[in-house]
């Protein structure tokens, strides 16, 4: 009985000296405290964040007692919320806008304008006509058999000129009864060149008429007037003569040819003389004479022989 008394007593003791001893909080060496704390502060100093949170994680798992860490959290806390404001966009104020600075006056800016090209002067109406320079360097050749014999006549031909001045037709409107000096005259203008007919500042497709005289007397061939349609239709109407209005003594030289045209020589004599006292000058008078003369005689020769 003593020795169970005994045995009871000293395991109480180991008991209560066990369940003391387990239940008491571990205790931490100082030295390990204040290493927490110095890494804890370091990152507070450099104002690291995640390390200070990492820091203080690491002393509450190894120290348990909230005294040991309390402040050092508080101290966390208090740099998140100091970064989280920093990190706030800024409110707009509202400020004063600025004066505007001083501006220069910009310099003058100088651009070349290109100057417009002045319009063409409008080409005035005209009616289709011979090339004049084509005509001096082609002239008209007397055949020189026909000369000889003494053939004299006028040719008048009709021509036919395209909008770009191309003759695309010559004829024999009127023939001189002598084939030669027809082959002559359309030998002559099939080297020439035209102008076309202008209206409203358009070429148009017309025809022209052209008398071209043969006269031994001159020695040489020239074509006498350009005999033009009044109103330049084509295919042409029948041939009109209309006298050259340009010579005072023209009235009297038309008539002359319808004279010698006709037979009736002495008239046109008379009619050749009378434009010649309108105008000396008038070679055109003079030729025709001649050649009224001319073939005056030569009837007068043939009915003779007859």
């Amino acid at each position: 009985m003593p020795l169970v008394l005994v045995c009871l007593v000293l395991g109480g003791v180991f008991w209560t000296i066990f369940l003391r001893d387990r239940g008491a909080p571990p205790t931490v060496p100082a030295g390990r405290i204040e290493q927490h704390r110095a890494a804890v502060e370091s990152c507070l100093a450099r104002a690291d964040l995640a390390c200070a949170r990492i820091a203080l994680l690491d002393m509450q798992r190894e120290l348990p007692g909230d005294e040991n860490w309390r402040d050092l959290q508080v101290r966390v806390t208090a740099l998140e919320t100091n970064l989280a404001k920093q990190a706030e966009p800024a409110r707009p104020t509202r400020a004063t806008a600025p004066a505007p600075a001083p501006t220069e006056a910009p310099e003058p800016v100088y651009t070349q304008i290109a100057q417009t090209p002045p319009a063409p002067a409008a080409v005035p109406d005209r009616a289709a006509q011979v090339d004049a320079a084509s005509r001096e360097r082609a002239p008209v050749r007397y055949p020189p058999e026909a000369m000889r014999a003494g053939a004299r006549g006028n040719v008048l031909l009709t021509i036919a000129v395209a909008e770009d001045g191309t003759a695309t037709a010559i004829s024999v409107t009127r023939t001189s009864r002598e084939r030669s000096l027809d082959r002559a005259a359309l030998e002559a203008a099939r080297r020439w060149r035209y102008l076309p007919a202008i209206r409203d500042g358009r070429a148009y497709a017309s025809a022209m008429q052209l008398e071209v005289n043969f006269s031994p007397d001159a020695g040489n061939a020239s074509d006498m007037a350009d005999l033009r349609q009044p109103d330049n239709s084509y295919p042409p109407k029948a041939p009109t003569i209309a006298p050259p209005s340009a010579a005072p003594e023209a009235g009297l030289l038309s008539k002359a040819r319808v004279e010698l045209q006709q037979g009736r020589y002495d008239v046109a004599v008379a009619l050749g003389e009378s434009a010649l006292q309108v105008n000396p000058d008038s070679a055109a008078a003079r030729s025709l004479i001649r050649q009224a003369k001319a073939e005056r005689d030569r009837v007068m020769r043939e009915t003779t022989i007859e």
